[in-house]
């Protein structure tokens, strides 16, 4: 009985920080507009805003999950007594819901409709967006590891989130398309999303490489527990999927202008993307918990069947054009 509600947990925590994550993504994408310079065309920004109010229904499953972490996880984990204070799971779950209000307003301007944000809005966001996610993946995911010390887990979920936004934007373009809806790539900025999905999932590479490598390289105990519980006990075939499906596959399909252009290759890509998102999260996640071997069933059934229909949404919400054209500002 543990054991599955151990694992309902681990999948409501994996469902809440992908779709929260895929919101924040697409917000930090619809901040760098007004402080950058470049501009989204109508139907990207429109697509963004929808995958941007994924952050909603994530952070209430986030919150739920941390709520059932008070219970599951009484004890904190930890080597001493103010850092179990710190670590404590009712301690987390208010430090994440603080950093969910702050989402939520910040989050906002960004997605209104009757304005555009203004620089001090969306700038208040690309200041604020790392800290807070800092906070939260420590608090999410800091038990799971009780010494893992690891200092580069919030850039690399970070680099995940935006990859994730963006395989969704490119998978609601190629179902425009194929409804016969959307204009060519080369007019559009899916183009544009493809380039910065590519540009992502290198840097999300880029992340994971300096972990694995600079672990075993550096003989850091710290972190090395980390990894090892995830490169043994039948763990590694996910483990390596990931890296295959978020970092190699994207690279491999988006690389070339040819590949960026055809609608097939971007739907390929961002399934690809999506599901190494999940999967990623999944390996981040369920070992710390389940503390054994891999064994899918009904609830990451259920998980990647709420990732499937948040995709169709995504795609089928896509007012025509929506994802692909529009004029630029």
């Amino acid at each position: 009985m543990d054991d599955t509600l151990h694992r309902l947990w681990s999948n409501g925590m994996l469902a809440g920080v992908y779709l929260a994550g895929a919101g924040i993504g697409a917000a930090f994408l619809l901040a760098l507009e007004p402080v950058c310079g470049p501009r989204w065309r109508d139907g990207g920004r429109s697509g963004l805003s929808r995958v941007a109010r994924l952050l909603a229904p994530g952070a209430a499953l986030v919150l739920l999950a941390m709520a059932g972490r008070a219970w599951l996880f009484p004890e904190p984990a930890s080597c001493d007594e103010a850092c179990g204070f710190w670590t404590s799971p009712l301690l987390g779950l208010a430090r994440t819901a603080l950093c969910v209000g702050a989402w939520f307003a910040l989050v906002r301007p960004l997605v209104r409709r009757e304005r555009k944000a203004s620089v001090a809005e969306a700038g208040l966001f690309l200041v604020a967006c790392p800290l807070t996610v800092w906070v939260a993946a420590q608090d999410w995911f800091a038990h799971l590891a009780p010494r893992w010390t690891g200092t580069i887990v919030a850039p690399y979920l970070f680099a995940g989130f935006v990859a994730a936004a963006l395989a969704m934007l490119l998978g609601g373009a190629a179902v425009a398309q194929a409804d016969g809806d959307g204009a060519p790539a080369e007019t559009g900025g899916v183009g544009d999303a493809a380039a910065l999905a590519l540009a992502f999932a290198c840097l999300w590479t880029y992340f994971w490489y300096c972990q694995y490598l600079l672990t075993w390289y550096a003989n850091l105990p710290e972190e090395a527990a980390f990894l090892a519980l995830r490169l043994s006990g039948g763990w590694e075939a996910p483990f390596y999927a990931a890296f295959a499906l978020k970092g190699g596959v994207p690279f491999l399909l988006l690389v070339s202008r040819g590949g960026r252009a055809s609608r097939a290759v971007r739907f390929v890509a961002g399934v690809s993307l999506a599901f190494g998102q999940w999967l990623d999260v999944y390996v981040i996640i369920v070992p710390g918990v389940t503390g054994a071997a891999p064994l899918p069933g009904a609830p990451e059934a259920g998980s990647l069947a709420l990732l499937a229909l948040v995709l169709a949404a995504v795609g089928r919400a896509a007012d025509r054009g929506s994802a692909v054209s529009g004029t630029s500002g």
